[in-house]
């Protein structure tokens, strides 16, 4: 495996090695995963259950240890003491990439802090998958994760999100699809959107339309799916775009015979003229509004 287990056992500290596990379909497992998971001392994993039949899917035997959200804080120091003996340590998800969307965070953290040397061992996705299936652009995206579980919390991050120019991703719980589609129908009804469901399952299937198509469609089904929607960014308004730039060459145009060359001497009448004081421009920073994105 790579020699980074041999060269750190130089230094004497263990790696902790961040294992992707299929996001539905056994067969995406890598044959890195695979080795690594082999040759390590002890594999953690959310639910002992589920990573128990991950290395069964994979004929391996190993030490198995649970870390998930209800005790990362007070198992990290445990971990980090095991590392630190020399202890070489895989991470393993549920389904898909740890940390992402899944414990691990407060963890490698701490490995950052301690020098311990962490190595992903990439694979399956279901953020990157449903990304590529989408059909949006994906130059730039931004993953927006679980939005909150409140209704009015989440309609405020909808309404923020409404505005992003970029392809937004958002994941959820298969009980809350029909309450976060019906909340994107009543913000952003017409911007268009991709759901993928049961992602590299034989069941998998893709749902593509407006938000009110996809909510009309699915409202009234019953769903209890794995899924991850992806919705088109917020489109320029080319019609304003071009209303500011014949403001713009308007305003120019006038000026394009004055000439600009002042003298010292002249500072203060140029200043008078066009209203250009220092003292001026402090007041209008003052009084006027400011804008920041959203």
């Amino acid at each position: 495996m790579e020699n980074n287990i041999e060269s750190n056992q130089k230094q004497k500290y263990g790696t902790l090695y961040l294992v992707a596990s299929p996001i539905g379909n056994n067969k995406d497992f890598t044959f890195r995963a695979a080795d690594v998971l082999g040759k390590v001392d002890l594999v953690l994993g959310e639910e002992k259950k589920i990573t128990a039949h991950h290395l069964y899917q994979l004929r391996l035997d190993k030490p198995i240890d649970s870390l998930n959200e209800h005790n990362e804080a007070e198992k990290v120091p445990e971990i980090i003491t095991l590392l630190k003996q020399g202890k070489n340590i895989g991470l393993l998800s549920d389904d898909g990439t740890p940390v992402l969307a899944d414990p691990g965070y407060q963890l490698v953290r701490a490995c950052i802090n301690e020098n311990i040397k962490i190595t992903p061992v990439p694979g399956a996705s279901s953020v990157v998958s449903a990304l590529i299936c989408s059909g949006f652009s994906t130059n730039q995206f931004l993953y927006a994760g679980f939005l909150s579980r409140i209704d009015e919390e989440r309609r405020n991050q909808i309404k923020y999100l409404s505005h992003e120019p970029r392809t937004v991703i958002v994941l959820d719980t298969p009980y809350r699809l029909k309450v976060l589609l019906k909340a994107f129908n009543d913000i952003i009804p017409d911007r268009n959107a991709y759901i993928g469901m049961n992602l590299t399952l034989s069941s998998e299937s893709h749902q593509r339309g407006t938000f009110a198509e996809l909510y009309q469609k699915l409202k009234d089904q019953k769903i209890k799916v794995e899924y991850v929607i992806v919705f088109e960014g917020q489109k320029k308004d080319k019609s304003k775009i071009n209303i500011k730039k014949r403001d713009i060459s308007k305003t120019v145009e006038p000026h394009k015979k004055v000439n600009l060359n002042f003298r010292k001497s002249s500072k203060n009448k140029v200043s008078k003229s066009f209203n250009t004081s220092k003292s001026n421009s402090r007041d209008n920073r003052k009084s006027g509004k400011r804008y920041t994105k959203r």
